[in-house]
């Protein structure tokens, strides 16, 4: 999003009965308010009703999608350290990355081969 997209965000806003629901991540929101400064205030302070925060993966979240993904049964301690990791490097995207990763390994699918697999994706990304 540029400036003039925000522009004409607020132009809907204060024009249309709509209601608007913008989702960025992080990263991108902390470059657009760099870039676009202004703007961003205007609809922060002028125009927002309320603002969300959603978080990276959980343990529990962690261990529910390896299950799902690869059939991987993994302690609380390890699935800690991987959604740790993920929040590092993508959230979920980093999760999917790593189901991926260990359903194409000729290793056993096992919590050894997800820390190890976790750690190579992490120093990839890095």
């Amino acid at each position: 999003m540029t400036a003039d997209s925000l522009n004409a965000m607020k132009h809907l806003i204060n024009n249309t009965q709509a209601r608007f629901v913008v989702g960025a991540q992080s990263t991108l929101w902390r470059k657009l308010q760099a870039a676009s400064l202004q703007e961003v205030k205007q609809l922060l302070l002028n125009r927002l009703r309320a603002r969300v925060y959603l978080s990276g993966p959980t343990r529990d979240d962690t261990i529910a999608f390896l299950w799902k993904r690869c059939g991987l049964e993994i302690k609380a301690e390890a699935a800690t350290e991987i959604a740790r990791t993920a929040a590092k490097y993508g959230n979920y995207a980093f999760l999917r990355r790593l189901g991926a990763a260990l359903l194409e390994s000729k290793k056993d699918i096992a919590e050894s081969t997800a820390l190890e697999l976790t750690k190579t994706l992490a120093a990839q990304l890095a």
